[in-house]
């Protein structure tokens, strides 16, 4: 049976891949489990403005991930099936939240059901996050 709970090892590592490819920004991680038939991990990667990123005035307050930091246009979320091994990764895109569904062989955007484009700027982002955190998920 596979574990049900992410490691506090994994987690660091996933928001280490996070951080790597928004470098301004720090990520706080946020797992949910959703007993469903299917068997989800949710995680929610809550962003923040790095502190290399502030200048000494920016930085009224000393907690890294307090609300004054928040940097929520780069929010997304990672979902990841226990069943079938597929991994989405969903952002807000303009006025939309569009889903990008990675398995290692391919992927599909989604804007509900429907196909759409890559998402420019951060849609190559995402699908190099999916294409990282994969692997640590299935183990």
């Amino acid at each position: 049976m596979r574990v049900q709970r992410i490691s506090p090892e994994t987690e660091i590592l996933l928001v280490q891949i996070a951080e790597k490819h928004y470098p301004r920004t720090r990520f706080k991680a946020i797992e949910q489990l959703q007993f469903t038939v299917d068997r989800w991990v949710e995680i929610d990667f809550i962003a923040y403005l790095s502190e290399s990123a502030a200048t000494a005035e920016d930085k009224p307050f000393s907690n890294p991930f307090h609300n004054y930091y928040r940097r929520d246009r780069f929010d997304f979320n990672v979902s990841f099936s226990l069943v079938d091994n597929f991994l989405l990764v969903s952002g807000n895109w303009h006025d939309v939240i569009l889903t990008l569904k990675y398995r290692p062989s391919g992927y599909s955007w989604l804007d509900e059901s429907e196909n759409v484009p890559r998402p420019s700027p951060h849609g190559d982002k995402l699908e190099a996050i999916a294409q990282e955190m994969h692997p640590l998920l299935i183990k």
